[in-house]
């Protein structure tokens, strides 16, 4: 020992001699030779035992060292012999502990209880265990933790072998044998094999992925040929060998983004994610805490950079010059933003940019092109999607050959497969998307993939479209619930052509064709309106006449979403007239859908039958059930609207029985849900309306639709009040209140504040001398309610009238006409957010 520790003595002075000759510090020898600037500083201290001939190789390179000089470098690195028996080289003497070269960790490990649980249980049961995954997922400090959990149960030790800085793959059994401490010699597998042949120990082999093909002969060998060794290996993919078990290790557990925006601070730690970076950052800053304000941020951050350990520790470290909300901001840059790694850390884990460089120059020329293509996809892709794409250029590619890519890159951990769907899904996580499409463009082929891209999501979405203009069926459905995980990429295609211009007709198409397929769904209703009136405002001369009438029959039903029933009349009136210049029937039936809900709102319910009894007629010749659905529903609001609810019923009950055949069980259950308690209310049957709107909001929040949760809130608040159970009506007054908000849902701020009027003037209160106050705040929220809806050009729904009608009859037999229209007046200037506090102040004088 003291020999051995005399030999690290002179190798430390003789080190440190030739790196201040050179004038580098340990710092700069540490960034030439890609190794860490502590592990210099304990070599040159003599520390730890001697340096393997590859680390000394590394530090003889960067110091530019003359043969000579290397020589000399590399005697002093060579071990003293120490003469021991046969019977002692074997097993360590009695008291002699165990051995192992595994560093001590410095950092916790957060949020990898389960996963070190489950890879020791493997490493147990199975001799040969890789764990893959992305790179700066934590492969590394997982193993570490396993080795040392493991210490106690292997005779012989857990070692580590550091691969990361070793280029040459005839180096792998060296390098091994090195960190073991056995003597190299000429057959360096053999030596290595003959010495292990009765060990029990835990070999841990780092960073294989760059010499893979060797360290899987090595490894095989020492797993057929030494019956006590166990080996646990880290590699961007698997070894491959017999017997292997590969355990991907998964990104720490982050937020949905719907979960970020609600995240509470003390909820905030139940995610990995977000507990590594708030302890990383508390340890760059000590001042950092998190706090209700700042967890949605931070849980956002942490789901964008999708939950990679390295990515949340260098975003972590910029909280000493960012707050968390430019961090999260910037994030678009992370390539750039992430670049303030531990000085200690291996140089590609102190810059995302070097963590993706290191990933990128592994692969062949082929899966490179590959990974930048399909960086042009948003929120994951099918094998068909990026077969189409990538073939563009060359029509020699077939699907078999990219499934080989695609199934390469899977095992690199650089692409992720989501096998739970009816068809199976590709993503790349986003920091290597980010990269890839820097590399696609410097390639020159960014417009290339784009354009590819778009026609691929043009093609899907005008093939889905003429399915449905045939017949929507069963069949439609189930393939119309697939594509919604294509709306990303729908989205992604629209920026392109419509957005940056780059194809305007490509996108007017894009988006006519889309149609059928966005049901609220599709970027929201407010994104997809602004998507339709951006194409509408390019149509020229040149823009075909059956994609402006398709753009201007989708600029109607969003307008009647949004309750601007004028609008969506002109609009569907004019589509109407496009759709008979060009012969199409069936759309003719969908402007006049659209046409007759429009009238009816409008309060002429003649005119809405009119339009829904012809329309009716074309479809049911045509079979097209998922139209004759929508007519049926606008004939049953219209009759409702004159007296003839038996009539009304019918048709509705009609509709849901189309709908169910035609297995649209969606819309047969939104009839039900809002159509036929809009017709109940009317009738004056309250009970069975609050009935079935009960019934639909348990079923629309287990989906978590919030646009049909707020409107469900809101209408059943309306026939609660009406039976007199107005605590009840208050809570989902109130839900629909503050979702609306939260959407931007302005239509919908104004009918739940038109709950809040009804509440105030028709609740008795609990403060009798207040009651006459009251009732006034009442009128005047009604009064802000009228303004509101005028200033939006919209119109109120059948339960929103027959309450309105009520309660301004109510109010006017209270007050009298003249001082209700001054007290209505006098709302009607109230801000919004004054209206709100009104509301506000309203429930809290019941509580």
């Amino acid at each position: 020992m003291e020999a051995e520790r005399a030999a690290t003595s002179r190798f430390g002075a003789l080190l440190r001699q030739h790196r201040l000759a050179a004038g580098l510090t340990q710092e700069a020898l540490a960034e030439r030779a890609g190794l860490s600037a502590v592990g210099i500083g304990v070599l040159e201290r003599g520390a730890r035992q001697l340096p393997q001939r590859a680390t000394v190789e590394l530090l003889a390179k960067a110091l530019h060292l003359t043969t000579a000089s290397a020589a000399e470098l590399e005697a002093a690195a060579a071990r003293p012999e120490r003469p021991r028996s046969r019977a002692a080289s074997d097993a360590p003497t009695a008291g002699e502990p165990r051995r192992t070269n595994l560093p001590l960790q410095v950092k916790t490990l957060v949020g990898r209880s389960s996963e070190v649980h489950e890879l020791a249980g493997l490493v147990e049961q199975t001799r040969s265990v890789t764990i893959t995954g992305a790179g700066g997922i934590g492969k590394t400090s997982a193993a570490l933790e396993v080795g040392s959990s493991m210490l106690e149960r292997m005779g012989d030790g857990v070692w580590i072998v550091e691969f990361a800085p070793i280029v040459d793959a005839s180096l792998v059994a060296a390098t091994i044998a090195r960190a073991l401490g056995i003597q190299e010699s000429v057959s360096g597998l053999e030596t290595l094999l003959a010495h292990l042949k009765n060990k029990k120990m835990l070999l841990i082999l780092d960073n294989c992925e760059h010499l893979i093909a060797e360290v899987t002969i090595v490894a095989d060998a020492l797993l057929r040929r030494c019956a006590g060794m166990r080996i646990l290996a880290t590699s961007r993919e698997p070894l491959r060998i017999a017997g292997e078990r590969a355990y991907r290790l998964p990104s720490l557990d982050t937020p949905s983004r719907e979960g970020a925006r609600r995240l509470a601070a003390a909820d905030a730690a139940t995610y990995p994610a977000i507990a590594l970076f708030v302890e990383r950052a508390q340890a760059a800053d000590s001042r950092f805490g998190l706090s209700d304000e700042n967890a949605p941020i931070v849980g956002e951050i942490c789901r964008r950079l999708d939950g990679i350990p390295l990515a949340i520790e260098l975003a972590a470290a910029r909280v000493t010059i960012l707050a968390v909300g430019a961090l999260c901001e910037k994030l678009d840059q992370r390539l750039r933003l992430l670049t303030s790694g531990e000085r200690t850390a291996l140089p590609r884990h102190r810059t995302m940019r070097a963590l993706m460089d290191w990933s990128y120059d592994l692969l062949s020329p082929s899966e490179q092109r590959f990974f930048e293509t399909v960086s042009i996809f948003a929120g994951g892709w099918t094998l068909a999607a990026a077969t189409a794409v990538f073939a563009a250029p060359a029509a020699d590619v077939d699907a078999v050959e990219v499934l080989g890519l695609l199934g390469s890159l899977v095992d690199k951990s650089l692409v992720v497969a989501d096998l739970e769907r009816r068809e199976v899904r590709y993503r790349l996580l986003e920091s290597a998307r980010e990269y890839a499409r820097e590399k696609l463009a410097a390639r020159g082929e960014a417009t290339r993939a784009a354009r590819g891209h778009a026609l691929v999501y043009l093609e899907l979405a005008e093939r889905l479209h003429r399915a449905y203009e045939l017949e929507a069926d069963h069949a439609w459905f189930l393939q119309a619930a697939d594509a919604a995980a294509e709306f990303e990429n729908w989205q992604a295609a629209l920026g392109w052509a419509l957005g940056e211009r780059h194809d305007v007709l490509l996108g007017q198409r894009l988006i006519a064709a889309l149609y059928p397929l966005w049901s609220g769904r599709f970027a929201g209703p407010a994104a997809m309106r602004q998507w339709v009136r951006t194409a509408l405002d390019a149509v020229d001369a040149a823009t075909p006449v059956d994609v402006v009438a398709r753009l201007e029959c989708a600029e109607a039903v969003l307008a009647s979403f949004f309750h601007e029933d004028s609008t969506a009349l002109a609009s569907a009136e004019s589509a109407l007239a496009r759709f008979r210049e060009v012969g199409d029937s069936i759309g003719v039936a969908r402007a006049q859908t659209v046409a007759a809900l429009s009238f009816a709102y409008l309060g002429r319910p003649e005119h809405a039958l009119t339009l829904a009894d012809e329309g009716l007629k074309t479809v049911r010749r045509r079979g097209h059930r998922p139209l004759a659905g929508w007519l049926l529903i606008v004939s049953g609001l219209a009759r409702s609207m004159v007296g003839d609810f038996a009539a009304a019923r019918g048709c509705i009950a009609e509709a849901i029985v189309v709908y169910t055949e035609a297995g649209d069980d969606g819309r047969a259950t939104m009839t039900r849900s809002y159509h036929l308690p809009n017709v109940e209310f009317r009738a004056g049957d309250a009970e069975a309306a609050a009935r079935y709107a009960a019934d639909a909001l348990a079923h629309y929040r287990a989906r978590n639709d919030l646009h049909a949760v707020t409107i469900l809130c809101s209408w059943l608040a309306a026939y609660l009040i009406a039976l007199g159970r107005y605590e009840e009506a208050e809570e989902r007054a109130g839900e629909a209140l503050s979702l609306a908000r939260e959407l931007g849902w302005r239509v919908m701020v104004a009918g739940a504040l038109q709950r809040f009027a009804a509440l105030a003037f028709l609740r008795p209160p609990r403060d009798g001398k207040r009651g006459q106050e009251f009732r006034a705040d009442g009128a005047r929220l009604l009064g802000f309610v009228d303004a509101r809806l005028a200033d939006l050009k919209a119109t109120r729904r059948l339960t929103d009238r027959v309450e309105y009608d009520r309660l301004f009859g109510a109010m006017t037999e209270a007050f009298g006409a003249d001082a209700l229209a001054v007290l209505m007046s006098a709302g009607a200037e109230m801000t919004e957010d004054r209206a709100i506090e009104q509301a506000a102040s309203i429930r809290a004088s019941h509580t």
